[in-house]
């Protein structure tokens, strides 16, 4: 079992996470934990400064162009993944923790256990079950909102925008000023892609419309095209977990896969009656396909 932790060396809450990571690492490392730390930082200097002055005792990989954290999905510093012997996240942390705590220990037992007692076969299949997608063709519809300009490098740093969309649509009651909507159900769209995963997209929040006559002022409407799309259920859980870890699995999904050919067109999430609880939801998430 591997614990991926994404850190930098600017980030308060990681120097003060750093003593118990290496802490835990020596009293789980018998049960087969290991802890890789991934750097973020640009810097090599400060990097390396770091390393010496916090005694870092991990195994511990610079990754200055962000790509891993990226693959992952990571926006927070420091963020960390308990991922299994088959690869599988079977938990994520958002923010610094002390791994020294009790109830964090137990957790990693607790997976230790239940990792070393699976079928890996079992393993493997319910993942790869989890990741075959619904294909489907979909005509075109049109989303009215509010948007924002972003990347998912944005999105891992304190000038993410897709969180403060979502506070802004709840604090400012957005979907009930949004006219001539086709469904209760709110819908989230990445379009306008400037490339691919890596580049600037357009992050669209608000409901599906059947028309954009009426509509207010500081909302926007994009046409979403007809297509095929592959369809993707989260787990159900806490909605900034959920989905970004069903964002991470599709991300590496490879090009060979047909749900991996994806053409960065308009990408969107429905969240329906299943997402009444924002922390116990469930979710689908359309990704344009060739």
């Amino acid at each position: 079992m591997v614990v991926l932790n994404f850190w930098a060396t600017w980030c308060l809450p990681c120097v003060q996470e750093i003593p118990s990571l290496v802490e835990m690492q020596r009293r789980m490392k018998a049960k087969g934990v290991t802890v890789i730390a991934v750097s973020v930082d640009v810097d090599e200097n400060a990097y390396r400064q770091f390393i010496k002055k916090h005694s870092v005792n991990l195994l511990t990989v610079r990754d200055p162009s962000g790509k891993t954290n990226a693959a992952y999905g990571t926006f927070k510093f420091p963020e960390s993944y308990i991922i299994d012997r088959e690869g599988i996240i079977q938990h994520k942390f958002l923010g610094a923790v002390d791994w020294t705590d009790q109830q964090v220990i137990d957790l990693l037992n607790d997976l230790s256990i239940a990792n070393a007692s699976q079928d890996p076969t079992k393993v493997k299949n319910e993942a790869d079950n989890a990741m075959s997608p619904k294909i489907v063709e979909q005509p075109e519809f049109m989303v009215a909102g509010i948007a924002a300009r972003t990347s998912n490098a944005t999105e891992m740093t304190a000038d993410g925008v897709i969180g403060k969309q979502w506070a802004r649509l709840m604090q400012e009651n957005v979907l009930a000023k949004v006219p001539n909507k086709a469904d209760a159900s709110i819908a989230a769209v990445y379009t306008d892609y400037a490339s691919d995963k890596d580049g600037e997209y357009t992050y669209l929040l608000g409901a599906r419309v059947t028309s954009d006559v009426g509509l207010p002022a500081g909302m926007v409407a994009k046409k979403i095209p007809a297509g095929r799309f592959a369809v993707f259920t989260t787990e159900k859980g806490p909605g900034p977990k959920v989905v970004p870890e069903t964002w991470i699995q599709i991300n590496s999904l490879p090009k060979s896969t047909a749900a991996g050919d994806r053409v960065y067109r308009a990408d969107y999430e429905i969240y329906d009656e299943r997402a009444k609880d924002p922390q116990n939801l469930q979710a689908d998430i359309y990704v344009g396909i060739r």
